[in-house]
């Protein structure tokens, strides 16, 4: 895989953050896409669990944004396997079946947030840019600054 040249967020002119989208769902994965593209993320997509474990170990990810319910393995196969890979990764599950349990499983195991569908554009805006934003000062943290 070639390295793609970096976007420019509109917003601040900065380096866009690089998001994957994981969904077997190729209508809301192109919802999200777009709605993340807009405010100037770079986006990759995968279309299971398997597929986005490939890319994270293939290229750099700044944040996963996850569905919960996939054939074979789920939104929490593949949480385990990017905490396993980097866990500084910030991981977003999205669900259209919430539940407590299931909520609590997911920040237990390292999730930053777990988002129940339909999600508007704000609230999947303040997910994206308040996980991203912890990643930032978790890395702050670590040299010193």
């Amino acid at each position: 895989m070639s390295p793609q040249p970096e976007s420019l967020s509109p917003f601040t002119g900065a380096p866009s953050a690089r998001v994957l989208i994981v969904d077997d769902d190729p209508c809301l994965s192109d919802i999200f896409s777009a709605m993340l593209a807009r405010d100037g993320y770079a986006i990759v997509t995968a279309s299971s669990a398997d597929e986005a474990s490939t890319t994270i170990r293939s290229a750099a990810v700044d944040l996963v944004l996850s569905d919960v319910c996939m054939p074979d393995r789920d939104g929490f196969d593949l949480l385990a396997d990017v905490r396993a890979f980097d866990e500084r990764v910030p991981v977003l599950l999205i669900t259209g079946a919430p539940s407590r349990q299931d909520q609590a499983r997911a920040l237990a195991a390292g999730a930053s947030d777990y988002l129940s569908k339909p999600i508007t554009l704000a609230q999947l805006r303040a997910a994206v840019k308040a996980a991203l934003e912890g990643r930032r000062a978790a890395a702050g943290e670590g040299t010193g600054g």
